[in-house]
């Protein structure tokens, strides 16, 4: 069973590591979808608002790349990692084609965490570098 359906406007929860900031991000899921053995079903999608600087992974390249032609992108996401939103119209947690609810407040503590590892990390080699 899917997550998503043709025509749905939806949120994205999950992305790959190079492009995170995807996440939050509004989408038109439209057809047709198809399956991939490593990520499970996949819908076209198209970004509510380019402006809000929609990335992809270019298949060719393998490196990510800014969707800016409306229509002329084809970008594929899985279903597993979007949720419906399921009135738009109603929701005072969207705002210039991004959704600030649950996949927001998930790249908040990720960054936050990030930021926590990092600082550990210079902590450490501060503490080595002292003993030494």
């Amino acid at each position: 069973m899917s997550n998503c359906k043709e025509g749905d406007i939806a949120v994205i929860t999950w992305d790959e590591e190079p492009v995170f900031s995807n996440i939050g991000l509004l989408v038109n899921v439209s057809g047709p979808c198809r399956e991939d053995s490593k990520l499970g079903l996949l819908w076209q999608i198209t970004p509510v608002n380019y402006e809000a600087g929609h990335l992809f992974i270019d298949g060719r390249a393998g490196n990510a790349v800014k969707a800016n032609r409306p229509g002329e992108d084809d970008i594929w996401h899985p279903d597993a990692w979007m949720r419906p939103i399921t009135d738009p119209d109603k929701s005072d947690q969207i705002q210039n084609g991004e959704f600030y609810g649950e996949a927001r407040q998930h790249e908040v503590v990720k960054s936050a965490s990030e930021a926590i590892l990092k600082e550990n990390e210079s902590c450490s080699l501060q503490v080595t570098a002292t003993h030494r």
